[in-house]
């Protein structure tokens, strides 16, 4: 699984919220100059975070488990229409001359000869 930062350096003149735009319930670290920080929500949905006045580098950390499902679900379809091309392009190279298609539908089964 793949860990994303993401990490800012703010100077602010009073204290602030900072709040990101990723889901609030993806589990993660975040630090205030090198110190773990008390990760909040705004609006339900989005991560805050309570700034204090000064100059402050901001880190947060965090491994979405939805992407690697994701990813793992992705390649699972790519291996099988790679499977599903490779059978097609055998059914070809073995029948190349598919008789029977003339007919209409369902009047006869497909003969490869």
């Amino acid at each position: 699984m793949k860990n994303y930062l993401v990490a800012a350096t703010l100077l602010l003149s009073a204290v602030a919220g900072l709040s990101s735009c990723d889901n609030a319930t993806i589990k993660g670290r975040v630090t205030i100059d090198g110190k773990p920080a008390e990760i909040g929500r705004v609006n339900y949905l989005l991560r805050a975070l309570k700034v204090p006045a000064g100059e402050h580098r901001i880190e947060m950390r965090f491994s979405p488990t939805s992407v690697s499902g994701t990813v793992g679900v992705a390649r699972l379809a790519v291996i099988l229409i790679y499977v599903a091309l490779a059978a097609a392009l055998l059914g070809l190279l073995l029948c190349p001359k598919m008789k029977g298609f003339d007919k209409p539908h369902g009047a006869s089964t497909v003969n490869c000869k």
